[in-house]
């Protein structure tokens, strides 16, 4: 069987910052995120990957999930960890799949960005430790930890993103300090932080970012739309036909 469907995954080499696109091989056994992180640990087992399941860019709810996935300490093998919500605003970098690879030089945010036609990739060297410490919040209180580094990071790269679609992934000082490190990850509503955190809080995958590849934050947002998932009327007709009702309500 053969699917018409092309996903693509980017690849970045922490230690050089070279990084380049190309589209996915087998797509027979390469559906989704976990098949992908799956494949890329047997041929390089130091990849850290994350992306996006095909439909990640639709209004179908419980498709959004951004899923990490590397090897963990804590379980000695293996190891997925997803996000709640943050694969919808992924989806507007145009790949399905990340797959990080060596060490930055130091403390480092990998910056995704999708603008006027192009995927455009950065890394970033980032002092952590006195954000960490404390941050003032655009409400003059005090952050610290993992709030901290998530304010500071959107107040410096938030404005390089179309109409505030970014998304901040970032990690706390239990990321360089224990195994039980997460990646947590805030929604932006109205160029601001919500009071809501979703966690990739299982099998220590933010102290693996840290102590394995040097990466303290994610960010990532753009412009692009997948033009096969834009029309929710469309999606709405076939759950229509496939289930007599509409897509919510199914």
């Amino acid at each position: 069987m053969t699917y018409p469907i092309i996903q693509r995954e980017l690849t970045i080499h922490l230690q050089n910052k070279n990084w380049y696109l190309r589209p996915i091989e087998d797509e027979e056994k390469i559906l989704g995120p976990v098949d992908y992180g799956w494949h890329r640990f047997n041929l390089y087992p130091d990849s850290f990957t994350f992306g996006e399941g095909l439909l990640a860019g639709s209004s179908i709810p419980g498709s959004r999930r951004l899923v990490f996935s590397s090897w963990s300490s804590q379980w000695d093998g293996f190891y997925v960890s997803s996000m709640g919500g943050a694969a919808y605003t992924f989806h507007g970098v145009g790949v399905n799949y990340v797959a990080l690879r060596g060490m930055a030089a130091e403390p480092s945010v990998v910056l995704l960005n999708h603008k006027a036609g192009e995927i455009q990739v950065r890394i970033e060297p980032v002092n952590v430790e006195p954000l960490w410490a404390g941050y003032a919040s655009p409400d003059g209180s005090r952050l610290i930890g993992f709030y901290a580094l998530q304010q500071a990071l959107y107040d410096r790269y938030a404005k390089e993103y179309t109409k505030g679609n970014v998304r901040i992934c970032a990690i706390g000082p239990a990321s360089k300090y224990t195994r039980e490190g997460a990646i947590g990850s805030s929604p932006v509503r109205n160029g601001a932080f919500t009071a809501v955190v979703d966690w990739a809080g299982r099998g220590g995958l933010g102290s693996r970012l840290f102590r394995r590849h040097n990466i303290v934050g994610i960010v990532f947002g753009g412009e692009w739309e997948d033009p096969d998932l834009r029309d929710s009327a469309e999606i709405d007709a076939y759950f229509l036909e496939q289930f007599g009702k509409k897509t919510i309500q199914t």
